[in-house]
């Protein structure tokens, strides 16, 4: 994500990196290390003071998400890109952060969105159908036609699986968002 974002900070920036609270000094210097270490061009914010204008980058916790006034902070920097370190920390749409990151990304018209995971989704298959609209939201805007659409019911009566008639349809169409490798 790193490499992608130095190929390219011009165009896309400023870049918000969205992180859990624990890894925001260690983002940061990576971006120090793959990007830029020029002082002056990422923060790492750990509180609402440090959202000034004029950053190419901030890097901040998951969970400030969930402030509305944050949210409103950083709608004024006027961010262009999202890294979203972690995304399946996002599965749930009903939890305050989601919902932070979904008017984020909507209200601020964020166009450029790069998500990383290194948990696989086998639990649950609901649980793509938030990531996806957050990466794709044209293809990916009901939750009920995602279910009906893909999705097939358990015994007791959850969409917790991909259809395996539609398995392949899936990962096709999903392939343009998502890059999974299998050991």
């Amino acid at each position: 994500a790193l490499v992608a974002i130095k190929r390219s900070i011009d165009l896309v920036g400023p870049i918000g990196i969205v992180v859990k609270g624990s890894l925001i000094f260690q983002w940061h210097h990576q971006f120090v290390d793959w990007v830029s270490a020029n002082i002056g061009d990422c923060i790492p914010v750990t509180k609402r003071a440090h959202l000034m204008p004029g950053f190419k980058c901030y890097i901040f916790s998951m969970d400030m998400l969930a402030k509305k006034d944050f949210v409103n902070q950083l709608l004024g920097l006027g961010l262009k890109t999202l890294i979203l370190d972690e995304v399946q920390c996002f599965k749930d749409d009903g939890a305050a952060r989601t919902k932070g990151l979904i008017n984020l990304i909507k209200l601020g018209q964020i166009k450029y969105k790069i998500a990383l995971s290194g948990t696989p989704i086998k639990n649950r298959a609901d649980e793509y159908f938030t990531i996806l609209n957050i990466l794709a939201p044209m293809h990916f805007d009901s939750k009920d036609y995602f279910k009906r659409r893909w999705l097939i019911q358990n015994e007791n009566g959850q969409y917790t699986r991909i259809n395996p008639l539609k398995a392949d349809q899936f990962k096709e169409l999903t392939s343009n968002w998502i890059i999974r490798r299998n050991k």
